[in-house]
């Protein structure tokens, strides 16, 4: 394209390991407003460039091979590096084109599937926050009562790897194992104090047995 006085707006650089095209890696740089910053596109994670990385780093260079014999390790390794670290694609802007290509971009000029995408993945971290949030609030136990000890078919107390084995329970952390208990008899339909809880370990065999009834004295303190 011919171009009058031409300002660079994007650069696709290619990282050639050992003059390979196939194990080489994309990333772009690219430059959406016309006075803003340069941006780093790579993979998922786009960082700020500096002018150096946009320009000094992308066009090869570098001491010639033979001027390296002398040279520590390290810095003909930087050197080999450098000079297979080159721009695979430019792109320019007219002058003239300017405004209207870095123009604003408007929900309008984004293609639907791409909203929905964006959309999409806004509702997924808000999940994955919200959920962060609750881990940190809460805690999730696991009920064995003596009815599913009893309609337990096979070997040891009951199978861990069954989801249905038991009742979970969402506690806050801030909870008293009072608190707890009163929920435990009012899921089971019993009295709290016909309820009692032990808890629970995993041997070192891999068999899971009673270990210590939680005490009275206990019930006033927090699960946390």
């Amino acid at each position: 394209m011919l171009v009058d006085h031409p300002l660079s707006f994007g650069l696709f650089r290619v990282l050639v390991h050992s003059g390979d095209l196939h194990g080489g890696h994309y990333f772009a740089l690219l430059k959406p407003e016309r006075d803003g910053k340069w941006y780093k596109f790579d993979d998922d994670r786009v960082t700020i460039a500096t002018m150096k990385e946009v320009l000094d780093e992308n066009y090869g260079g570098g001491e010639p091979p033979e001027a390296l014999a002398g040279m520590p390790l390290a810095i003909r390794q930087l050197n080999r590096h450098r000079r297979f670290t080159n721009a695979y694609m430019l792109v320019y802007i007219q002058n003239s084109a300017m405004d209207e290509v870095l123009k604003p971009v408007t929900p309008n000029d984004i293609p639907e599937h791409l909203l929905r995408r964006l959309e999409d993945e806004r509702l997924a971290n808000e999940t994955k926050q919200k959920e962060r949030h609750e881990s940190m609030l809460h805690c999730t136990a696991r009920v064995i009562s003596d009815i599913d000890f009893k309609a337990h078919d096979g070997v040891d107390l009951f199978d861990p790897h069954v989801p249905t084995s038991g009742k979970l329970f969402k506690v806050k952390k801030t909870d008293k194992f009072s608190t707890f208990r009163e929920m435990v008899a009012t899921t089971y339909d019993r009295t709290v104090d016909q309820i009692r809880i032990w808890v629970l370990v995993k041997r070192q065999n891999d068999t899971i047995r009673t270990d210590i009834p939680i005490q009275e004295s206990d019930f006033n303190t927090r699960k946390s």
